[in-house]
């Protein structure tokens, strides 16, 4: 548990700031972005150069793709559209066609005249091709029905971990989709399609090619390995793999990490489930998450040497292209939790951890040259698992037992950090500080922010034992709530947004968010000659406290809609403007928007 003491919210007011931009008008009114629904597989290896495929919608003439990082390179190699009926039913006919002059060569004498030729076997290939393809699919997915198929270069020393992926199309930049880079052997299943009537009604034109590809076989693997994967409806994966007696198994999968939301799926995402079981069928593991978090790990100790089996699917047996997981599996560090939770700017911390497969109990975290954020820590060098780490300005203590009573209680001074943490059922923390009357006392707690289970409530009493507050959840705005400025402690000042180190000479429309107001919608204009075609936009919020000045960066979000209802705001790495060629009649070729 992290909890912030403050004697006035004035002294030190956080003013976290989250903006997103839904598409970047500029001059004119643009067509609607691109927008990438998954990426599959979502990850490779490093050194290693294959093929992943990009759904979702508007995708059509697609440029380039641009990845965060170091390292990796992406070509597009094709984009796939579902095609109209009359196209679908218009190649449908001239495939029979072509089937009937076939059967008939095959009856007549080969000096025939219209006897079946080489083109015919060329034109009878395409068009099969393009069927099995691009069919049209009413049962499909409109959200995720295009696709573009990348070829990905990792060098051997790409960045190790998290990256970006977005698709560049002749009508702007589209959303940005997750995408992973590890070091371990990488086990990839074939890509799956949704089922497709129309597809089988001309299923016997098409030979041996089955309309729908048929389910995946069980995938064997070697450990330590990353498996990826895609879940259908009332699918199951199995992966095969040998596991020695005393070994301890991790399996930690990542799918709402991969996706955060489905903006068309009840529930809003996909809820991986994980078992273990043996040859026979006895089941020695199973997770459906991992604490609050919906992403299952699971940890076993093998039992005897010998084959096992690891079944992955959805809770509720739903699926389609876009229920992409990516499998770690192996004799793995997990760090489980870690203590204390933060430390001060400026010094290094040494803390406690506590998990599966460790090679060290203890962490030195140097922050001797970071200013106030939250980091990720890891356990080694290209370290997979991590746990955030915050790092602030205010002094910091750690808890002193035992005070878990009025009588016992721990005193401080304000305004201070306190380290400490929940050790067993039903436990209670107490802290003194001296209050003065007036005085506005703010105190937060940061725990499920930071990885931690504890579900903790705050309470506020005098020496009497009267109770002056209390509370059990506060909303956490910053958790994705469709709001631009994002407010804490009373802060209600005037917001003034500013363009850091713009390179591309361009200037907001609006930049002051009113006293009081969350929310301010504006335009980014660009110059119609700028110097690069892609640009990392940086807006900060500044405003004052008294005379003091506070900024704080703001970051870049797409904005996600959960079961029809909810939104949410996905967090991304960086802004990325893409400048455009201006598009209709009478404007010329050379023009930017």
């Amino acid at each position: 548990m992290k909890e912030s003491l403050q004697n006035s919210f004035k002294s030190r007011v956080a003013l976290p700031l989250a903006l997103w931009f839904a598409g970047l008008a500029l001059h004119a009114a643009q067509p609607p972005n691109p927008h990438i629904g998954y990426v599959y597989p979502a990850g490779g290896r490093q050194g290693s150069t294959f093929q992943v495929i990009v759904g979702g919608q508007r995708l059509d003439d697609p440029t380039e793709a641009i990845i965060s990082g170091e390292g990796l390179q992406a070509r597009v190699v094709e984009y796939n559209r579902p095609m109209t009926q009359k196209q679908f039913n218009d190649l449908r006919d001239e495939l029979r066609g072509l089937q009937e002059k076939r059967r008939a060569t095959m009856r007549r004498s080969q000096e025939s005249t219209n006897r079946w030729s080489a083109v015919d076997e060329k034109k009878f290939a395409e068009i099969k091709s393009k069927i099995l393809k691009n069919a049209p699919n009413r049962d499909g997915n409109p959200a995720i029905a295009e696709n573009v198929i990348l070829q990905m270069t990792l060098a051997t020393n790409a960045d190790f971990g998290h990256h970006e992926i977005r698709i560049r199309t002749a009508s702007g930049l589209s959303n940005p989709v997750n995408f992973y880079v590890d070091n371990l052997p990488e086990f990839t299943a074939r890509a799956k399609k949704a089922a497709n009537p129309e597809l089988e009604r001309v299923r016997r034109f098409l030979e041996a090619e089955a309309a729908n590809a048929p389910s995946n076989p069980d995938m064997r693997v070697t450990l330590p390995a990353v498996v990826n994967g895609q879940i259908m409806a009332g699918e199951v994966d199995r992966i095969h793999l040998a596991a020695r007696k005393g070994q301890h198994l991790v399996a930690a999968v990542s799918a709402r990490k991969l996706t955060p939301y489905l903006a068309d799926a009840v529930p809003g995402w996909f809820q991986a489930t994980l078992g273990l079981t043996d040859t026979k069928g006895k089941q020695l593991a199973y997770n459906d998450d991992f604490r609050f978090d919906p992403d299952p790990v699971l940890y076993c100790d093998i039992p005897n040497d010998g084959e096992y089996i690891l079944e992955i699917k959805d809770a509720i047996y739903r699926g389609r292209e876009d229920f992409v997981y990516r499998l770690t599996l192996g004799e793995l560090p997990f760090v489980t939790s870690m203590f204390p939770l933060g430390g001060r700017a400026g010094t290094k911390t040494t803390v406690t951890l506590q998990g599966w497969n460790l090679p060290v109990n203890t962490l030195i975290i140097d922050a001797t040259n970071n200013s106030p954020a939250v980091m990720s820590v890891f356990v080694q060098d290209n370290g997979r698992f991590s746990l955030p780490f915050a790092i602030d300005t205010l002094a910091e203590t750690i808890e002193q037992q035992a005070n878990n009573t009025m009588a016992s209680a721990q005193s401080v001074s304000l305004p201070v950090i306190i380290n400490g943490r929940i050790g067993s059922p039903g436990e209670f923390d107490f802290y003194r500080f001296e209050g003065r009357a007036g005085q506005e006392v703010v105190a937060e707690v940061r725990a499920r922010r930071l990885a931690s289970p504890l579900d903790s409530f705050l309470k506020l009493i005098d020496t009497d034992g009267k109770q002056l507050a209390f509370n059990d959840d506060c909303e956490d705005k910053a958790c994705g709530l469709t709001v631009f400025a994002l407010r804490k402690d009373g802060f209600t000042n005037e917001i003034q947004l500013r363009l850091k180190n713009n390179p591309a000479g361009c200037t907001l429309s609006a930049n002051r968010i009113a006293a009081d107001q969350d929310e301010l919608k504006l335009t980014l204009q660009a110059p119609l000659r700028m110097t690069k075609e892609m640009n990392s936009i940086v807006v900060e919020g500044h405003s004052l406290i008294g005379e003091t000045e506070i900024f704080h960066r703001a970051i870049p979000a797409d904005e996600m809609m959960q079961a029809f209802f909810y939104k949410h705001l996905v967090i991304a790495k960086d802004l990325q403007l893409a400048i455009l060629r201006r598009q209709g009649p009478g404007n010329a070729a050379n023009k930017r928007q």
